[in-house]
């Protein structure tokens, strides 16, 4: 437990349906194991790993570096995560996070965090400073070159305003609104207008975080071309959300009800390295050298070819059957080009 030298047993539930914003989530308890029985601390609260609509199967490691616990989980929702917009996968991973106990009101919760290891995708980062918001403040655009894939760090600072929010949105007029409500102490998350929604019925929504009353927030945001992680400075929330716009988010527009704020973006807007996760094909990427295979020959021919049937066939077997299927490619010394294809039950 943070700041103790207290440990604890954390036991992770991935349920569906169940969630708190409906379908799947990650539940987690939190109390004592002496290898046969595990003991819940708290058993009238409900504690989830994360508020958002997609995020669940959560797997965790064991004898991380420096003894960390690292976790990753799904991002999708099995409501419509046969229905999503995509081409060939149902959706990314989230980034790893890293996992600390801590205590809040005499009751000990999960912290999430993005491991360190993220920060090795930063490209170049656009400092946009402070300013403070009364009415409305447009940052227009995010980025000059918009990829659909950046990070950003958001620091709030309350002066008298009832509710701190701001929009991510493209010129299509498609938007994600997040929101600061210090009247119920809420962080919400809306994306019933964040672009195409309409291949299920319970896609368009939004969803809420308890937080903490204060002036100050931090608020880190990861976003890619079809999700947004958004993180509480503090550790205190996570919050997962799929979205699928026509085209990134590359406008901010932060608004102040009931009184003003000022907002601080810092370290600033940063452009991370991006992941073809749009619902179009992707552009296969080859390396220049593949040690075996020489670029134009067969070899590398039929390695294109697999790149694009193997998720088709894949996915065909799948839908037929109860096991996931994948496939990928290594590279080793004494193996110049192999490919391996799992599979695992469900």
């Amino acid at each position: 437990v943070k700041g103790t030298e207290l440990k604890k047993w954390v036991l992770i539930c991935n349920i569906n349906p169940g969630g708190p914003f409906g379908g799947s989530a990650t539940q987690y308890f939190v109390g004592a194991f002496d290898g046969k029985q595990f003991v819940n601390e708290s058993p009238a609260l409900t504690k989830w790993m994360d508020y958002g609509k997609d995020h669940y199967a959560t797997v965790t490691w064991s004898n991380a570096p420096e003894d960390r616990k690292i976790a990753l989980a799904w991002m999708s929702n099995w409501e419509y995560a046969n229905n999503v917009p995509t081409l060939q996968y149902r959706s990314a991973n989230s980034v790893p996070r890293d996992l600390v106990l801590y205590t809040k009101n005499g009751q000990t919760y999960l912290s999430s965090t993005p491991s360190p290891e993220v920060l090795k995708l930063r490209g170049k980062a656009q400092k946009k400073g402070s300013f403070k918001v009364d009415r409305s403040h447009e940052v227009n655009p995010v980025l000059p070159d918009p990829t659909g894939t950046y990070e950003i760090e958001i620091k709030f600072k309350n002066n008298g305003a009832d509710i701190m929010s701001f929009q991510l949105f493209n010129s299509k007029g498609e938007e994600v609104e997040m929101r600061y409500n210090l009247l119920d102490n809420t962080f919400t998350m809306d994306r019933r207008n964040s672009g195409i929604t309409d291949f299920s019925k319970t896609f368009a929504t939004a969803t809420s975080a308890p937080i903490s009353a204060a002036k100050e927030y931090t608020l880190r945001l990861l976003v890619d071309k079809s999700s947004i992680e958004a993180f509480d400075g503090n550790g205190e929330f996570v919050m997962t959300n799929l979205v699928f716009p026509e085209e990134p988010y590359n406008r901010i527009s932060f608004h102040a009800k009931g009184g003003a704020f000022t907002v601080t973006l810092s370290p600033g807007l940063t452009d991370v390295t991006p992941v073809p996760t749009s619902s179009t094909t992707p552009t296969i990427s080859c390396p220049t050298v593949v040690p075996g295979i020489a670029r134009g020959t067969l070899p590398c021919l039929i390695c294109r070819s697999l790149v694009q049937i193997l998720p088709r066939v894949t996915r065909t077997i799948a839908s037929r059957a109860s096991v996931i299927f994948g496939f990928g490619f290594s590279v080793k010394p004494n193996l110049p080009f192999s490919i391996y294809v799992y599979a695992s039950m469900i």
